[in-house]
């Protein structure tokens, strides 16, 4: 009997726990979907947004994913120190190298090079690649370390909507970083052709071509 009963009382507690767990759960979500709704709508300024991302990292502390959208839109932003900040902290979790830490590991030596910090960007560009298993981010790396290899990337880039996105949006940044706005945005709106709307690489591939737009006029 007396098993019996403490064998009840850590059922109870269980179940107590478990209540306790699912409760906190639907707070969060209950928290955290007015900002994600806000964060969907078109009209929200880039100011506004970077200000909801705060907001939901902060409601959704475990969601380590708002890291790499917060890289993306503060970069758009030319917010280049907190890019790199939100990025390096993405690429410090652990975890296995997934489409997350392929976009955030190439897109930390584009920002580097972005603010001037040439040999850095490239010993991190070097690491990033030899490190990188992936036949085409592997490739496009290698064509940013080597630009003789930059016109067969861009044709195999024209393969699938992903590779022309990805791959035209990481040279339209490289290509901003040598100063090379025109450039940049021939790249940039190679990207857009993809259509993925609903990638950040998009986003940032969109706001990017329109702010070098502004400053070149």
């Amino acid at each position: 009997p007396i098993m019996r009963q403490d064998y009840q009382r850590q059922i109870a507690a269980f179940d107590r726990r478990l209540a306790q767990t699912i409760a906190g759960r639907e707070e969060q979500r209950a928290r955290m979907a007015p900002l994600r709704v806000a964060l969907q709508r078109t009209e929200v300024d880039l100011a506004t947004q970077r200000s909801l991302l705060e907001n939901l990292r902060v409601a959704d502390s475990e969601n380590n994913d708002v890291l790499i959208t917060q890289a993306y839109y503060a970069a758009m932003d030319d917010d280049w120190g907190a890019a790199l900040d939100y990025a390096q902290q993405f690429l410090a979790l652990p975890g296995r190298m997934n489409a997350g830490k392929l976009s955030v590991g190439l897109l930390e030596p584009e920002i580097l090079h972005k603010q001037g910090e040439a040999v850095l960007a490239r010993e991190r560009l070097v690491v990033y690649h030899e490190a990188v298993i992936d036949p085409w981010y592997r490739s496009l790396s290698g064509c940013l370390l080597d630009p003789a290899l930059q016109a067969h990337v861009t044709a195999k880039a024209g393969e699938s909507p992903e590779t022309l996105l990805t791959g035209h949006t990481a040279l339209g940044l490289w290509s901003e970083g040598r100063g090379d706005a025109t450039s940049a945005i021939k790249h940039y709106r190679e990207a857009l052709g993809s259509y993925m709307d609903h990638r950040i690489e998009y986003d940032f591939a969109k706001a990017r071509m329109r702010r070098l737009r502004q400053t070149s006029q």
